[in-house]
């Protein structure tokens, strides 16, 4: 057998597919499902679910390189930060939520003017609960545990006469399929803050998070997705105020550099194993005219990592 397959760009899938065919169709099919459960192609979805569930309001565009393969991933994540103070306790409970609409695609050769376009949709709802309690005077930690759903499609264009005969062996395992899948995660964090106020200052944060994810209603044919995947992320800002208001809106700005890696034994399970985040963004002090909103940012992220690099559009909010 060849060597062991590996991420969603499905090279070493598409090798054992063609000798496998020679086997007759149902056996052949059988013999990929087998090959698709041993791999670590479900911790290759495990992380894409995780990244497209991560919270943060932005808008991006992530392309993965590796040989002649160019997967490109774009997300629009929308989240829910809201935290919420215990009575007679320094401790507050930490509500947490992600909605997000997410597309990966890749295109796999068979040969030079033979190849696969396949892209991957899903539309994903996580909701949380933890608790955000002191550690000294400018510490604090976080513990959350959250649960959501996702629906995640995949459709596939076959591109040449050879990658089009293996379509019968390759649809409903390897692509043009759809399932349901579960989302269940832990994250925990270490924050170090020196705001003074919300206009100035700095603070820098800690987050590890384990997710699994478990595959229901699968379309016929489709192995079960079952993985876990393991996250770390180090992340800081700086504020600094403008010295200008739009109307009576103090105008400020944010500087903001992190760095993200995936962790265990199939960390490159995607394309890649980290990625770098540079961006700046400008804001929008509303804390002294609403009730509900401190601030409003907009900026840019640049991406830069392993195999992989892209752009962001940060949008932003603060609750109260």
């Amino acid at each position: 057998m060849c060597t062991r397959p590996h991420h969603l760009s499905l090279p070493a899938f598409l090798a054992i597919a063609a000798p496998v065919f020679g086997q007759g169709l149902d056996e052949a099919r059988d013999e990929l499902a087998r090959e698709i459960q041993r791999s670590d192609i479900g911790t290759g979805y495990a992380q894409m679910l995780s990244m497209f569930l991560d919270r943060s309001v932005s808008l991006s565009r992530l392309e993965v390189k590796d040989y002649r393969d160019n997967d490109e991933m774009d997300i629009l994540k929308v989240p829910l930060r809201y935290d919420l103070p215990i009575e007679n306790s320094d401790w507050k409970l930490a509500l947490r939520g992600t909605l997000s609409h997410s597309r990966y695609s890749s295109r796999t050769y068979l040969e030079d003017n033979d190849y696969l376009d396949a892209e991957w949709r899903a539309d994903s709802g996580q909701l949380g609960l933890g608790l955000i309690f002191p550690w000294g005077e400018h510490w604090s930690a976080t513990a959350v545990g959250e649960a959501g759903l996702s629906r995640l499609k995949n459709t596939a264009d076959y591109r040449g006469p050879l990658i089009e005969a293996l379509a019968p062996l390759l649809d409903g395992v390897l692509v043009n399929w759809d399932t349901d899948v579960a989302v269940y995660s832990i994250r925990s964090g270490l924050d170090y803050d020196r705001m003074h106020g919300y206009r100035s200052g700095y603070r820098i944060k800690a987050r590890y998070s384990y997710s699994k994810i478990r595959s229901f209603s699968e379309s016929s044919d489709l192995p079960p997705l079952r993985a876990d995947t393991q996250t770390a992320t180090l992340s800081g800002e700086f504020r600094h105020p403008w010295g200008m208001d739009v109307g009576v809106f103090p105008l400020f700005g944010i500087v903001n550099a992190g760095a993200t890696t995936f962790l265990g034994d199939d960390r490159d399970a995607l394309g890649f194993k980290y990625y770098y985040q540079a961006g700046y963004s400008v804001a929008l002090d509303f804390s002294a005219s609403t009730a509900w909103i401190k601030t409003v940012s907009i900026g840019y992220q640049w991406n830069q990592g392993d195999n992989v690099s892209g752009q962001s559009l940060l949008i932003n909010w603060e609750l109260r």
